[in-house]
């Protein structure tokens, strides 16, 4: 069992060590990007990745407070599924409404199971995953925001 603190060091070596992975690869506009802190420079609207002890997430996230607003950059990007679907795949969970942290959300998102961000072992496996995905919602983003922009 790990202490706070301890957890806390482990948390930021892999988030560090992923940062660097990551590091070299440039975006899909080619040039350099905090991978970590992916800007979509729209507000209400995220790339956010997590992992803990059974899981790793990563997900575009609508989490604009206006409903409405929420609503029609979650019917963009509906209307973009076959896009989304063609670079980053079709095995995402798309889920109009959710709460997380007592907020509203909408969200696309896709979950590894079985893995533990306590056991170093299972870290290139989260490493792979969040990589290949995080580049396959760059490249999406890339094609489609000035759909979104529009909003702002």
């Amino acid at each position: 069992m790990y202490s706070k603190h301890e957890a806390s060091q482990v948390r930021q070596r892999f988030w560090t060590g992923f940062g660097q992975y990551m590091a070299p690869v440039p975006s899909a506009e080619g040039t350099r990007i905090n991978w970590i802190n992916y800007k979509t420079a729209v507000k209400g609207i995220r790339i956010r990745m997590d992992v803990d002890k059974k899981t790793a997430y990563i997900g575009m996230e609508i989490f604009s407070k206006d409903p409405e607003l929420r609503q029609a950059y979650y019917n963009s990007f509906l209307s973009l599924k076959p896009a989304f679907e063609r670079i980053a795949g079709d095995d995402w969970i798309w889920d109009a409404a959710s709460v997380i942290q007592e907020q509203p959300v909408s969200r696309i998102f896709i979950q590894l199971e079985n893995v533990n961000i306590f056991n170093e072992t299972t870290w290139p496996g989260i490493i792979s995953f969040f990589k290949s995905r995080l580049i396959a919602l760059d490249n999406f983003w890339v094609e489609n925001k000035e759909i979104f922009e529009m909003y702002s």
